[in-house]
């Protein structure tokens, strides 16, 4: 009886968890809080809710989001964390000098940070669960845009 009371707690604590996924291809859902900051001396940071849905293809490491306008690689997958992508800009040519974006595999937690070239930034938080998938990523161009 405590062996069946224990997995079925398992399962109901890994129902919603992005670790609970073992399909190649799912949605993730997401929703937290941004917190948009001025560039620096500009004045405190804007929160604000948001939500997203990131349609993930591990299979071909492709991933896009909401409504799929364009499809984006997937830098790396291990068995905690999916770093979609974590790009540093060392010059000021490009629009952002560096943007990041994880989400755990453990608990779902979102972290996406972008700095623009104006030192301003955007972060995000939040917690994703998973779903099946809703939109396949289409091929994307090679890592590093």
């Amino acid at each position: 009886m405590r062996s069946l009371a224990f997995t079925a707690a398992l399962i109901a604590s890994c129902a919603n968890g992005v670790r609970a996924q073992t399909a190649a291809q799912f949605d993730l859902v997401c929703s937290g809080q941004v917190a948009d900051r001025p560039p620096t001396g500009g004045g405190p940071a804007v929160v604000s809710d948001w939500r997203a849905a990131l349609h993930i293809d591990l299979a071909r490491l492709l991933f896009c989001e909401d409504s799929c306008a364009t499809s984006s690689p997937i830098q790396r997958v291990d068995p905690e964390v999916i770093v979609f992508f974590s790009l540093d800009r060392p010059n000021y040519d490009a629009a952002y000098w560096s943007k990041h974006l994880e989400v755990s595999r453990r608990n779902g937690a979102y972290h996406q940070v972008v700095v623009s070239t104006n030192l301003s930034s955007e972060e995000r938080q939040g917690t994703c669960v998973t779903g099946p998938l809703t939109l396949l990523p289409k091929s994307a161009p090679a890592l590093g845009g």
